[in-house]
This record gives C-alpha cells, structure tokens and sequence, in this order.
C-alpha cells in the first residue's frame, strides 16, 4: 500500500512539473535576447541566450514596466557571515561553495565578517525550509537597490545588490514518504553553490545542463560532490550575468497608467520623507518592490505570478502590502 502510495505521488509529481514547464514554455520572456547580444558584442550570442532563462528583476514606474539584470560589484569583497552554529564539515561544505564561486571566473570575492557587519549572511536550519514550490533544503533572498537613473542612459539603471540571506537546511524530505534524512555533504555543498548562485543575481532555474541554479536537486548533489573532490567549476549563466553592467535593462513595457499607480505614489513619498529605496527583490512566483524609513519601516508592493507578467506584461497586478496601503490612503 505504501508502494503504491509513494508511486502515486510520484505520478502526481510527473504530472504537476509537466504542466509548470508546458506552463512556462507558452509564457515567452518580454525580451529579446539578440538584442541584448548586439548592444554588448562581449556577451555574444550564446552569453545573451544564457540569460534567457533567468528571471529579470522588475521595476514598475510612470506607465512601464522595467526589466533589469542586477549583481554585486566586483570592485570590492563581499561581507559574509557564516554560520556560527556550523560543525567542522558543514563549514567545510559552505566554505568550498564560496572558494568555488571566488574562482569561477566571475569577479567576486568574499570577505568572512561578523553577522552586524554582513552583507551576504548564510544560516543554518535543523529542518527543511519553506521555499515558493514547498519544503525544501534552501532558499534565497536578494535585494537590489536602486538609485535616481539618468535620463541619458534609458539602458542601464543604477542597481547593484547590497543584501542577501541564504537559508540552508540540514535535514532533507524523504522522497515519497513522510519524515526526513541528514544531508551529505555534497548536498549540502551542491545546495549551497546552488543559493549562492541565486544570492550573486541568477534569479529562476535553469532547465537542463549542470548549472548551479539548475531547477533539479540531482544537479546540485553531483556538483557538490565534484567540487568537493576538486574538480574546477564554472557557470556559463553566472559568468554571461557578469559580462555586462549590474542595471542593465532587458526591456522597458508599456502599461496602463493605472497599473503603475501605486509604485509611482509610493516613489513619491519616499522622496518627500527621505526614504530609502527602491529595492527590488524576485523569486520563482513572486517580485517585490519596497522603499524603507528611517525607522527601517518597509513599504512595499508585491507582483504576484511573476512568470506570467513576464509572458503579458499588461497585465501586471502591484498588491499594496499593509503599510504601503495605509500610507497610500493617507
């Protein structure tokens, strides 16, 4: 009966992922990725059709929507924190995933600082975490903050990342059957080159290959364990976001006034009382747009269905977040 149970749910499974990639396949991107190419020679063509299966940061603003690629800079390391609570093989594993990284060829760098003074923090959970799509071993947040852009360069906003928080699990769900196991290391491993991928600006999954933010957990098990052996990594997604600007814009769509209303309002406050912001945060289901007080109060909007505003833009929906409707009814 158990058997029989867990196959069903695997079906069930089959079926679900089946309908979300045909789901996804009938929702093409608001960009083009040839464009993209022509306008930096550096990326080329195959660099520019990498990007296409990330998911764009979104800024609504005056009757648009904006579709932005955002990243750290390079010119200087970035602070992490590691996990305090971590054992001598988790910190190896977290550790191996960020020297991965640091030697990918993109730039980056890490600097390990106390958690006060992080910009990328990493922590650890005894049980598996909530992510978009359910429970799972890790999830990812990142902020992208934005300054005033210049009317002289419609194609690059001024956007780079200040802040991300990776959440590792160290249990994962047993396949088909309730409870959970310890992860290996090259999960843990696999599953942390994998948010930190997610942490440095690669938003959305892959499909097929072996990238880091590939969508399959299977993926991330067998890179965590050649890393680990000392094999050399490299991302073709991650080295193609990091050939161009942090701000480059993909796409700049019209939309109804309207539905750009509440950004534009909330844009406007955020002047008048010195707010910080924008900031702009995207996950697989889900983009966010806030602005903070001084207080570190957040006002935000949220753009729900993400996939399918990216397929039909006109029909973005921004969803006023409990304190950003108080203000905007004030």
């Amino acid at each position: 009966m158990r058997k029989r149970q867990a196959r069903e749910r695997g079906a069930v499974r089959i079926v679900a992922s089946f309908a979300l990639i045909t789901a996804l396949a009938c929702t093409a991107p608001a960009w083009d990725p040839d464009v993209l190419a022509a306008r930096h020679p550096e990326l080329g063509e195959a660099g520019a059709r990498r990007l296409r299966e990330i998911t764009p940061y979104l800024l609504p603003s005056q009757a648009s929507l904006i579709l932005f690629l955002c990243r750290w800079t390079t010119e200087a390391p970035i602070p992490v924190a590691l996990p305090p609570d971590a054992d001598e093989a988790e910190r190896q594993a977290l550790e191996t995933a960020l020297r991965a990284w640091e030697n990918a060829g993109l730039g980056v760098r890490f600097l390990s600082v106390a958690r006060d003074e992080a910009s990328l923090v990493i922590q650890l959970a005894p049980d598996p975490v909530a992510t978009e799509s359910g429970r799972g071993v890790g999830n990812t947040i990142a902020n992208c903050r934005l300054g005033e852009p210049e009317a002289s360069r419609p194609e690059l906003l001024p956007a780079e990342l200040t802040f991300a928080s990776v959440r590792l699990a160290r249990t994962t769900p047993l396949l088909g059957e309730a409870g959970t196991r310890p992860v290996t290391p090259a999960e843990l491993t696999g599953a942390a080159l994998h948010e930190l991928g997610h942490a440095l600006g690669f938003q959305g999954h892959t499909w097929g290959g072996e990238s880091a933010v590939a969508r399959s957990p299977d993926a991330a098990r067998r890179l965590g364990a050649r890393v680990l052996a000392g094999e050399p990594f490299a991302d073709a997604g991650l080295a193609a976001l990091y050939a161009v600007p942090s701000g480059t814009v993909l796409s700049r769509v019209p939309v109804d006034a309207w539905r750009t209303e509440h950004a534009d309002r909330l844009q406007g406050l955020a002047r008048a009382n010195a707010f910080e912001g924008p900031f702009a945060r995207v996950g697989d289901r889900t983009a966010r747009v806030f602005w903070r007080d001084r207080r570190g109060s957040e006002y935000g909007l949220s753009i729900p269905e993400v996939k399918r505003v990216l397929g039909r833009p006109e029909r973005l929906l921004l969803i006023a977040e409990p304190r950003a409707r108080n203000a905007l009814s004030r």
